[in-house]
Protein backbone atom coordinates (compact mmCIF):
# COMPACT_ATOMS: atom_id res chain seq x y z
CA UNK A 1 0.00 0.00 0.00
CA UNK A 2 2.94 2.57 0.95
CA UNK A 3 4.51 1.87 -2.60
CA UNK A 4 1.60 2.45 -4.59
CA UNK A 5 0.69 5.87 -2.61
CA UNK A 6 4.67 6.67 -3.65
CA UNK A 7 4.21 5.81 -7.06
CA UNK A 8 1.33 7.91 -7.29
CA UNK A 9 2.84 10.78 -5.46
CA UNK A 10 5.94 10.74 -8.20
CA UNK A 11 3.21 10.35 -11.19
CA UNK A 12 1.05 13.91 -9.65
CA UNK A 13 5.00 15.36 -8.56
CA UNK A 14 5.71 14.59 -12.76
CA UNK A 15 2.04 15.77 -14.17
CA UNK A 16 3.06 19.13 -11.80
CA UNK A 17 6.28 19.34 -13.37
CA UNK A 18 4.84 19.28 -17.66
CA UNK A 19 2.37 21.80 -16.25
CA UNK A 20 5.00 23.75 -15.12
CA UNK A 21 7.34 23.33 -18.17
CA UNK A 22 4.01 24.02 -20.37
CA UNK A 23 2.64 27.35 -18.58
CA UNK A 24 6.89 28.91 -18.86
CA UNK A 25 7.18 27.64 -22.13
CA UNK A 26 3.79 29.12 -23.26
CA UNK A 27 4.44 32.30 -21.67
CA UNK A 28 7.99 32.92 -23.72
CA UNK A 29 6.28 33.49 -27.50
CA UNK A 30 8.87 34.71 -30.07
CA UNK A 31 7.88 37.64 -31.80
CA UNK A 32 8.05 38.67 -35.49
CA UNK A 33 7.35 41.82 -37.02
CA UNK A 34 8.90 42.79 -40.74
CA UNK A 35 9.98 46.63 -41.22
CA UNK A 36 11.08 47.73 -45.41
CA UNK A 37 14.48 45.97 -44.99
CA UNK A 38 14.47 44.19 -41.99
CA UNK A 39 13.10 41.82 -39.93
CA UNK A 40 12.88 42.36 -36.12
CA UNK A 41 12.54 38.85 -33.45
CA UNK A 42 11.66 39.53 -29.55
CA UNK A 43 10.81 37.08 -26.87
CA UNK A 44 7.08 39.47 -25.59
CA UNK A 45 7.94 37.85 -22.17
CA UNK A 46 10.94 39.86 -21.38
CA UNK A 47 10.12 42.94 -22.99
CA UNK A 48 9.68 44.36 -19.23
CA UNK A 49 9.49 47.82 -19.22
CA UNK A 50 9.96 48.68 -22.76
CA UNK A 51 6.55 47.67 -23.21
CA UNK A 52 4.98 45.82 -26.72
CA UNK A 53 6.72 47.98 -30.12
CA UNK A 54 5.09 48.66 -33.24
CA UNK A 55 7.44 49.06 -36.19
CA UNK A 56 7.15 51.50 -38.90
CA UNK A 57 9.35 51.41 -41.57
CA UNK A 58 12.49 50.18 -40.15
CA UNK A 59 12.31 51.34 -36.96
CA UNK A 60 10.81 49.56 -33.78
CA UNK A 61 9.25 51.76 -31.57
CA UNK A 62 8.07 51.67 -27.97
CA UNK A 63 5.78 53.76 -25.82
CA UNK A 64 6.65 52.79 -22.31
CA UNK A 65 4.31 53.91 -19.37
CA UNK A 66 5.70 53.04 -15.94
CA UNK A 67 9.79 53.35 -16.45
CA UNK A 68 10.41 55.49 -14.16
CA UNK A 69 12.65 56.19 -10.85
CA UNK A 70 11.76 58.91 -7.86
CA UNK A 71 13.32 59.81 -5.00
CA UNK A 72 12.13 62.49 -2.48
CA UNK A 73 12.99 63.88 1.13
CA UNK A 74 16.59 63.01 0.80
CA UNK A 75 16.17 59.32 0.39
CA UNK A 76 18.75 59.22 -1.69
CA UNK A 77 19.71 57.04 -4.98
CA UNK A 78 16.96 54.85 -6.54
CA UNK A 79 17.94 53.68 -9.92
CA UNK A 80 15.14 51.78 -12.50
CA UNK A 81 16.53 49.69 -14.63
CA UNK A 82 15.76 47.39 -17.91
CA UNK A 83 17.52 45.38 -20.86
CA UNK A 84 16.49 43.67 -23.53
CA UNK A 85 17.54 41.82 -26.14
CA UNK A 86 16.34 42.32 -30.50
CA UNK A 87 17.27 40.01 -32.87
CA UNK A 88 17.39 41.87 -36.38
CA UNK A 89 18.02 40.08 -39.65
CA UNK A 90 18.24 41.67 -43.09
CA UNK A 91 15.07 40.60 -45.51
CA UNK A 92 18.13 40.47 -48.16
CA UNK A 93 21.30 38.33 -48.24
CA UNK A 94 23.81 41.09 -50.27
CA UNK A 95 22.44 43.56 -47.66
CA UNK A 96 24.23 44.49 -44.41
CA UNK A 97 23.62 47.24 -41.54
CA UNK A 98 25.19 50.58 -41.91
CA UNK A 99 24.14 52.29 -38.98
CA UNK A 100 21.95 51.21 -35.85
CA UNK A 101 20.43 54.00 -34.13
CA UNK A 102 17.98 54.62 -30.72
CA UNK A 103 16.25 57.69 -29.73
CA UNK A 104 14.75 57.82 -26.38
CA UNK A 105 12.83 60.73 -24.62
CA UNK A 106 10.68 61.32 -22.10
CA UNK A 107 10.29 64.07 -19.16
CA UNK A 108 12.07 65.03 -15.28
CA UNK A 109 11.13 67.02 -12.45
CA UNK A 110 13.37 68.59 -9.80
CA UNK A 111 11.96 69.89 -6.74
CA UNK A 112 13.83 71.61 -3.74
CA UNK A 113 17.92 71.35 -2.88
CA UNK A 114 19.97 68.08 -3.11
CA UNK A 115 17.99 67.00 -6.42
CA UNK A 116 19.58 65.21 -9.47
CA UNK A 117 18.11 62.55 -12.37
CA UNK A 118 19.97 61.00 -14.69
CA UNK A 119 19.83 58.55 -17.57
CA UNK A 120 22.67 55.94 -18.29
CA UNK A 121 22.63 52.54 -20.01
CA UNK A 122 24.48 51.27 -23.60
CA UNK A 123 23.37 50.31 -26.91
CA UNK A 124 25.40 46.93 -28.04
CA UNK A 125 25.22 45.01 -31.15
CA UNK A 126 26.32 41.69 -31.57
CA UNK A 127 26.87 39.42 -34.53
CA UNK A 128 24.72 36.48 -34.83
CA UNK A 129 26.47 34.84 -36.46
CA UNK A 130 29.91 34.97 -34.32
CA UNK A 131 28.73 35.95 -31.11
CA UNK A 132 31.67 35.48 -29.32
CA UNK A 133 33.65 37.70 -31.68
CA UNK A 134 33.70 41.63 -31.25
CA UNK A 135 30.83 43.73 -30.43
CA UNK A 136 29.64 46.99 -31.10
CA UNK A 137 29.30 49.53 -27.84
CA UNK A 138 27.65 52.67 -27.98
CA UNK A 139 27.25 54.05 -24.46
CA UNK A 140 23.76 55.99 -23.79
CA UNK A 141 23.48 59.40 -22.21
CA UNK A 142 21.14 62.60 -22.23
CA UNK A 143 22.10 65.29 -24.70
CA UNK A 144 19.31 67.64 -22.59
CA UNK A 145 19.94 69.67 -19.42
CA UNK A 146 18.64 67.50 -16.50
CA UNK A 147 19.54 70.21 -14.04
CA UNK A 148 16.82 72.88 -14.44
CA UNK A 149 14.64 73.00 -11.27
CA UNK A 150 10.73 73.64 -10.46
CA UNK A 151 7.33 73.12 -12.67
CA UNK A 152 6.63 72.31 -15.30
CA UNK A 153 8.34 69.02 -16.03
CA UNK A 154 11.00 69.16 -18.41
CA UNK A 155 11.50 67.35 -21.45
CA UNK A 156 14.91 65.28 -21.95
CA UNK A 157 16.63 63.31 -25.21
CA UNK A 158 19.23 60.56 -25.82
CA UNK A 159 20.47 60.09 -29.18
CA UNK A 160 22.65 56.65 -29.39
CA UNK A 161 24.38 55.57 -32.82
CA UNK A 162 26.29 52.57 -33.63
CA UNK A 163 28.76 52.52 -36.64
CA UNK A 164 28.52 49.03 -38.26
CA UNK A 165 29.03 49.63 -41.56
CA UNK A 166 33.08 48.31 -41.53
CA UNK A 167 31.76 44.53 -40.36
CA UNK A 168 29.56 43.89 -42.83
CA UNK A 169 26.55 42.04 -40.23
CA UNK A 170 23.77 41.01 -41.91
CA UNK A 171 22.05 38.64 -38.45
CA UNK A 172 22.55 41.15 -34.86
CA UNK A 173 21.46 41.25 -31.33
CA UNK A 174 20.49 44.55 -30.77
CA UNK A 175 21.05 44.62 -27.21
CA UNK A 176 19.22 47.92 -25.24
CA UNK A 177 20.52 48.52 -21.67
CA UNK A 178 18.97 51.40 -20.16
CA UNK A 179 19.03 52.53 -16.74
CA UNK A 180 17.26 56.03 -14.70
CA UNK A 181 18.66 57.55 -11.52
CA UNK A 182 16.85 60.01 -9.19
CA UNK A 183 18.19 60.90 -6.34
CA UNK A 184 17.60 63.50 -3.29
CA UNK A 185 20.39 63.93 -0.82
CA UNK A 186 20.07 64.33 2.66
CA UNK A 187 19.47 66.63 4.91
CA UNK A 188 16.93 67.39 2.57
CA UNK A 189 13.69 67.42 4.10
CA UNK A 190 11.57 68.82 0.88
CA UNK A 191 12.88 67.67 -2.20
CA UNK A 192 11.44 65.62 -5.22
CA UNK A 193 13.65 63.83 -8.10
CA UNK A 194 11.57 62.26 -10.71
CA UNK A 195 12.55 61.07 -14.43
CA UNK A 196 10.59 58.97 -17.08
CA UNK A 197 11.21 57.41 -20.46
CA UNK A 198 7.90 58.15 -22.53
CA UNK A 199 9.38 56.94 -26.09
CA UNK A 200 11.78 54.59 -27.44
CA UNK A 201 12.71 54.01 -31.33
CA UNK A 202 15.14 51.47 -32.38
CA UNK A 203 16.09 51.74 -36.05
CA UNK A 204 18.30 50.69 -38.46
CA UNK A 205 19.74 50.98 -42.20
CA UNK A 206 21.00 48.23 -44.78
CA UNK A 207 23.61 49.19 -47.21
CA UNK A 208 24.92 46.98 -50.13
CA UNK A 209 27.62 44.71 -49.87
CA UNK A 210 30.83 46.64 -48.78
CA UNK A 211 32.84 47.45 -52.31
CA UNK A 212 35.82 46.05 -50.16
CA UNK A 213 33.72 42.59 -49.89
CA UNK A 214 32.77 42.57 -54.06
CA UNK A 215 36.33 43.41 -54.75
CA UNK A 216 37.59 40.00 -52.41
CA UNK A 217 34.83 38.15 -54.48
CA UNK A 218 35.85 39.24 -57.69
CA UNK A 219 39.27 38.54 -56.74
CA UNK A 220 39.14 35.15 -55.64
CA UNK A 221 36.60 34.24 -58.78
CA UNK A 222 39.62 35.41 -60.89
CA UNK A 223 41.88 33.08 -59.02
CA UNK A 224 39.90 29.77 -59.61
CA UNK A 225 39.36 30.87 -63.49
CA UNK A 226 43.51 31.73 -63.63
CA UNK A 227 43.79 28.40 -61.83
CA UNK A 228 41.32 26.17 -64.39
CA UNK A 229 42.96 27.46 -67.09
CA UNK A 230 46.64 26.52 -66.07
CA UNK A 231 45.40 23.27 -65.70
Amino acid sequence: MLTKKRSSLLVFSAFLGLLCFWASNAEAVLVTLAGDNVIFTYDDSKLGLFGTPTVIGDTLNFSPTNFEAESVNGGGFYLTSCTINIEIQTKSSDRFFGNLTLLERGDYLILGSGGSVGVAGALIATNNLDPLGPNVYAPISSSSNLTIIGFPTKPWEAIVNADLNQWGWNSITATLENLQIASTTPPSSSSLAFIEKKFVGLGVNVVPIPGAIWMLGAGLIGLAVIKKRNQ
